[in-house]
Order: C-alpha cells, then structure tokens, then sequence
C-alpha cells in the first residue's frame, strides 16, 4: 500500500474548471488519495499555485496550460452548465469549442495522458418513451444545453483513435456549495432563510430535465 500511495505522488492530474462545485470535490478527493493536483479556473486566482486562470475558449491560454503541467489524467469539467443561461453563444463556446481545444491542445503537445473524461449529460437523452435510459437510445436534446453537450460527443468521438477517452453523462445531483441558480440550493437557502415564498421561473424543457 505504502508504494502504491508513492507511486501516485507522481501522477500529475489536471482539472478543468477546478474552482466549479464538481471541480472543488474533485480536487480534494484526488489530493486525498495522494494524486498532485493541477487546474483552471476562469476568474484571477492568486491562492493556489497549482491553479492556473484560463479561458477555455482560448485556445492559446489552453494550450500553455497543457505544456506546463503535462498531465496524466484529465477531468473535463469547465462547462457552461446551467440550463436556462440565456447567452446560448456562450454555452456553445464554452462546451463545445472549449472541449475541441482541450483534445487538440493534448495532441499537439504530443501527450499521452493516461485517461481523458470529458463529461457529457444525461440531458443529451432528451425526451425518450420509456422509463429507463440507456446508452443504446438515440439522442433527443430538447434544449441548447443538451444540443451544445451532445455536439460536444461527437467532436469527442473523432478522437477515440488517438486518446484514451472515456465519455460520461451524469444525471442531475446537488451538494454543499452549488450556486443558488439551480433549483434545489435556491429551494434550500430560501427554506433556511425562513422565506414565506419563493419565486421559480422554468421552462417546460428545465422541468423535464429536473425529472430525468
């Protein structure tokens, strides 16, 4: 046990989008278990060495990431991932070209890292007749978000060939420290607020993703 903790002192992890409610998890468990953790974020970070401020979109301040750290594994999580953001161009460009940047970066610097997860939705699902979901459906986004997530499969998929990905679509969870846009931590905080109401705007396309 002793030289397996020591050997994964030497794995070089690096997370996308580490100062997210995933990401924050995430780096916390993988240091717990010994891993040397690495990760963007978007705004300034002066607090954390091991944290560098990176626009996925750019694929410049991707790629310097990329050949600084030369990771290992890496977690896929900087996303715009909250279903009614109203900027779609921003969802797309975000997900959808930041991820493509992400892979192609990792090639160009001739990487060969160990596993890739980029994490996808089970809103790429959509609207299916039946009570169970599985891999072998066809997808059926039913809004942008699902769209910009399934698009960003795809893309993944032309990239099997050359990297160890594995692709996954989560369904909907919640925790400590999830902004108050979505809808459980909103109902919580109002609930602990002594709140007499509580006003909740959601399209019938949200809903049915809640219920997924």
């Amino acid at each position: 046990m002793q030289e397996l903790q020591q050997e994964l002192v030497f794995k070089k992890v690096l997370i996308t989008g580490i100062d997210g409610f995933t990401g924050g998890y995430m780096e916390k468990f993988l240091i717990n278990k010994g891993y040397d953790v690495y990760g963007t974020v978007f705004g300034n970070n002066k607090l954390n060495k091991n944290h560098f401020q990176c626009d996925i979109r750019n694929k410049i301040e991707v790629n310097s990431v990329i050949r600084n750290v030369c990771p290992d594994f890496i977690l896929h999580f900087a996303a715009i991932s909250f279903v009614e953001e109203k900027n779609k161009n921003l969802m797309y460009d975000v997900n959808v070209f930041g991820t493509q940047n992400l892979l192609e970066c990792i090639i160009e610097n001739n990487l060969k890292p160990e596993k890739v997860i980029i994490v996808s939705s089970a809103a790429v699902y959509g609207e299916q007749n039946t009570t169970i979901l599985s891999e072998d459906l066809c997808p059926k986004p039913i809004n942008h978000y699902g769209y910009s997530k399934y698009i960003v499969e795809r893309i993944t998929s032309t990239f099997f060939s050359k990297l160890k990905i594995i692709v996954v679509r989560p369904f909907n969870y919640t925790g400590v420290r999830q902004s108050k846009k979505f809808i459980i931590p909103k109902i919580v905080s109002h609930f602990s607020e002594n709140l007499s109401s509580i006003e909740i705007s959601m399209c019938l396309e949200s809903l049915i993703t809640l219920m997924m």
